[in-house]
This record gives structure tokens, sequence and C-alpha cells, in this order.
């Protein structure tokens, strides 16, 4: 039986993409946003690392508060209206990795058991405008790579300004409206949500989270 100190350790590396044509899903023709003064930053750590050492630890779960800080600058082509979603995705490296798990990176014993899956990854996006979907409310992702979930997706442009409006999509910068273009992710990993739940396979596993931010 496996240490408790060498259960199972879980990485998720945060990549960050701007434009149509980098990120997943349908995207249409409009060139309405500058592609080249456009970008998302992140200010903090590209890797969120949880280590479960104990079994209280996997029935319980583990939360990591402010652990990513994105911050949006988007900006009009000339005479043009521009109009941005941010999604994340999670996903896996594919084959041999099954498409609802980590990936592998080292396991320990006899590998039997469970590998963990991408569902027991939860998420929650605030900031201080309340702009986000489902701001503040913790978001599980389905167990399947490719699996994303929204940020701003609004199919109504709408400005920034005075900390009121929700869903802001146009272009701005959290230099000049930190409220509305800049966004706070909590992350949490609930073993207990994988079916089954047990046993778990000890090991070091491994995720991406991509936060896409696209021209609608």
């Amino acid at each position: 039986m496996p240490s408790f100190k060498t259960i199972f350790t879980l990485i998720f590396w945060l990549i960050l993409q701007c434009g149509k044509s980098q990120c997943p899903g349908p995207s249409g023709g409009a060139s309405n946003c500058d592609p080249l003064l456009s970008e998302i930053r992140m200010n903090t750590s590209n890797m969120v690392d949880f280590t479960f050492d104990s079994f209280s630890k996997i029935n319980g779960g583990m939360e990591i508060f402010g652990s990513t800080q994105i911050k949006i600058i988007t900006v009009n082509n000339p005479a043009l209206t521009c109009k941005w979603n941010l999604i994340m995705y999670v996903f896996n490296s594919g084959i041999p990795t099954p498409a609802n798990a980590f990936d592998n990176l080292a396991q320990y014993g006899n590998g039997s058991g469970q590998l963990p899956t991408l569902n027991y990854i939860q998420v929650r996006v605030t900031n201080i405008c309340g702009t986000p979907v489902n701001n503040g409310v913790w978001q599980t992702f389905a167990a399947s790579s490719g699996s994303a979930l929204d940020i701003i997706n609004n199919i109504v442009l709408t400005a920034a300004g005075n900390c009121n409006t929700s869903k802001v999509n146009t272009a701005g910068s959290y230099l000049t409206n930190p409220g509305e273009y800049t966004f706070i992710i909590d992350y949490k990993i609930l073993p207990a949500a994988g079916i089954p739940a047990f046993p778990l396979t000890p090991g070091r596993y491994s995720a991406n989270i991509k936060f896409c931010l696209s021209e609608m």
C-alpha cells in the first residue's frame, strides 16, 4: 500500500491564447478587433499544484483561492466595433490517455486503480463588477478533454462603465477599467466527484486549462 505522501498529485498547466485561429470551437469571419494590440495577460503562475497526501483531502477535496489572475486588453480596428469572448477549456494530451482522464506523469506502486478524471476540477471566476458568466459560482468541467466553460460569452454588445454592467465584451483595458477586464479564478479538486471515486491509482498527473480570448 502506498504511503499517504505518495497518494497522488494533480497539476494544471495554464495556457493563454488570443485570436480566432488559435482558439478551439467555431469562430466567425469578423475582424473588428485589432489582432496585434488585443491581448490576454496572466500575472500569476502558469502552474497549479494539488497534492493529496491523506484520505481526508481525497474525501473533502482541496481549494486554492485567487491562484490565477487574467487581464484583458481589446482594441478596435479603426472605425469598427470589437466584440470578444473569453472561454476556458480543459484538455489532456490525447491518445493513449483516455478522453476523460488526466495525463499520467508517474505511477506509484503496481498501477492498479482508477485514473483521476477531468470532472474532479471545479473553477470559480469572479471580478469586482460581476461581469463573468456565473460570477462567483463553482462550475465543474465535464469529464472530457476539450470541455469548455464560458467566462464572457455575450451576443449583445455591452460596454464598460461605472462597474454596473454585466458580461462586458467591447474594446477596453484592465488599465482603465480593472473591475470589468480583470478576472480571478479559484480552483477546487473533488476526487469524490469521480464515478466511482475509489480506488484511485497513486501517481502524478497533469491536465491543461486554456484561457482563450477571441473575437465573436
